[in-house]
């Protein structure tokens, strides 16, 4: 059983919003999950799907929605574009009001073409690529675009003393990773670096990934950026390191993970990333909640645990707003405004995204350490 406390603000704020509602009714309000809770990604999907398992849980045993519980029913999209339309359709059929999901970009995108068309809201916990940005539809996200981490990253680089750089990203999630890997690269040739290569590969032919390492050791570059999951970061990382090679290393939000420290090793040590969420934040809610998922699960939460309880959250405000149905949904995610979240405050704009600040961690002794926090202007990489 979940321990609950006084806490998130998040929750207090919906739960005074609930006791307006005053009425009593019996039922369930079906919400769906879809992620990749099998494959290389499985970390971030099963934290997402711990993080809205605990927050359905939480609201349940306060009452629900207007005396309604909420039934979070999970599907696996295995990390595939067309798993994720079966899985987001199979979801629709079971009368889900919303879907949370997906874990990627890529596999976002797929389900959006199955969920848009049947008027089902998604939101997504960590999806973050600028092709879902500004658009006048049923999406939704608590993840931040990646266009003001882009820039801090590719100042990052630049301002580390790098000159030169070779870009790698794994095309099994192209619609993130290669805008990231593109847009991050304008930023550092705007601040005076030049980019030797862009180069994809797919993670799954591991066999080839010591021959593109020697390739990229020839070209000698100043910083590698790997925009890839945490098992495949910390996997070109081994290969780096065992060419014996001084180099410095960048990645991107998607590594991170505890999962890049543990596949790493030592070959890890001193990567940059820069994320839009610090989940090791001492901040009181974040505190709570941390020391609650461990009890809960049994291991430490990651930012898709967070920002999967977050997501269930801001749906449980829209939802109280609408009694709980899907009708007026949007509407209802929208005046979600300045509302405190687990670790800074949570606005959805008119286009269904929010903003929050960005933080730069380093590995430093085996651990993500954070450097600093950065409130990053707008971009246009």
């Amino acid at each position: 059983m979940i321990l609950i406390r006084r806490v998130a603000s998040i929750i207090v704020i919906i739960l005074m919003m609930m006791q307006v509602g005053g009425c009593q009714r019996n039922g369930t309000i079906k919400v769906g999950f879809a992620g990749e809770i099998s494959g290389k990604g499985a970390d971030l999907g099963i934290g997402a799907r711990n993080g809205v398992m605990m927050a359905a849980e939480e609201i349940n045993q306060m009452g629900g929605i207007h005396g309604k519980k909420i039934e979070v029913i999970a599907r696996d999209d295995q990390g595939e574009p067309d798993v994720a339309r079966k899985v987001d359709q199979e979801l629709i059929d079971q009368g889900v009001v919303a879907i949370i999901g997906h874990i990627t970009s890529q596999q976002t995108l797929a389900g959006l073409e199955v969920t848009q068309p049947a008027g089902v809201v998604m939101i997504s916990p960590t999806a973050s690529s600028s092709l879902l940005t500004g658009k006048d539809d049923l999406f939704f996200r608590v993840a931040a675009d990646n266009g003001a981490e882009l820039w801090v990253l590719g100042q990052e680089i630049w301002d580390r003393g790098n000159e030169t750089m070779v870009i790698m990203y794994d095309a099994e999630n192209v619609s993130f990773a290669k805008t990231y890997a593109e847009g991050a690269g304008q930023v550092f040739q705007q601040r005076g670096g030049t980019i030797l290569a862009v180069l994809p590969f797919h993670d799954e032919d591991d066999e080839t990934l010591p021959g593109l390492i020697q390739q990229i050791k020839l070209m000698d570059p100043d910083a590698i950026l790997v925009v890839a999951s945490a098992l495949t970061t910390a996997l070109v990382s081994q290969h780096i390191h065992l060419e014996d090679w001084e180099v410095d290393l960048f990645a991107s939000d998607w590594a991170y993970s505890d999962l890049l420290l543990q596949a790493g090793g030592k070959a890890i040590e001193g990567t940059e990333l820069v994320v839009s969420y610090d989940v090791n934040s001492q901040a009181p809610n974040m505190a709570a909640f941390r020391e609650r998922y461990i009890q809960a699960f049994g291991f430490e939460p990651n930012y898709a645990s967070a920002q999967g309880y977050e997501a269930m959250m801001v749906l449980a405000g829209a939802l109280v707003q609408t009694g709980g149905d899907a009708e007026g949904l949007p509407d209802g995610l929208r005046g979600i405004q300045n509302v405190q979240g687990l670790v800074s405050p949570i606005s959805i704009d008119a286009f269904g995204d929010v903003i929050r600040p960005m933080f730069l961690f380093r590995v430093t002794d085996g651990i993500l350490s954070l450097d600093r926090e950065i409130h990053a202007p707008t971009p246009t990489p």
